[in-house]
């Protein structure tokens, strides 16, 4: 597997990458999209969701899908939104998007949404954590109301110190499970607020 393609925010007329995530999944297309799959390893879900703070009410705003490639079924609404064909994307990631939805989400709990990527901290496996990242804001939420709002960036300099001399990955040396467990973890975005 390599990295992966994160899902974003639009907050403060900014564009974020989702970092982080306290709770589960803030949307899940695993029912509604059974007919989901990777067209390649840089988004394994088969799926990249952008999602909006919107009137201080989180919303899942767009959605980018791969979806039956093998059959090109069209798949099912969306928000009351009908997809459409996706085919201006590059890299061949996806053939279907949804645009402007305007779901609600009722998540309760904790986004980090990172801004100003530090290339020397790449690292070709999974979602990249927010430490990584120059700029980082913590949102709360309850019932998918914006209720507090926190600038992490200077705890993220803080958490960089901490891995300065440490390595990015671990060494092809260690055991299976050491290798295996580290994997794991750069495909969650999990956090503990």
């Amino acid at each position: 597997m390599t990295a992966q393609a994160p899902d974003r925010v639009l907050y403060l007329n900014k564009n974020f990458v989702l970092a982080g995530i306290s709770e589960d999944e803030l949307w899940s297309p695993e029912a509604r999209f059974t007919d989901r799959e990777a067209l390649c390893t840089g988004c394994y879900r088969g799926y990249i969701a952008t999602y909006r703070v919107h009137d201080d009410a989180l919303e899942l705003h767009e959605l980018k899908l791969s979806h039956g490639q093998s059959s090109m079924r069209k798949p099912p609404p969306l928000g009351g939104r009908e997809p459409t064909p996706f085919d201006q994307e590059p890299f061949g990631f996806f053939n279907w998007t949804y645009t402007d939805i305007g779901m609600r989400l009722d998540y309760s709990g904790g986004l980090l949404l990172a801004d100003g990527f530090i290339q020397k901290l790449y690292v070709h496996m999974g979602f990249h954590p927010a430490w990584k990242y120059k700029h980082v804001h913590e949102l709360v939420f309850d019932n998918g109301r914006l209720v507090d709002a926190f600038d992490r960036s200077r705890q993220m300099v803080e958490i960089r110190k901490e891995f300065k001399n440490k390595p990015l990955k671990p060494s092809r040396e260690l055991d299976s499970e050491t290798i295996r467990s580290w994997i794991e973890g750069t495909f969650s975005r999990k956090y503990e607020r």
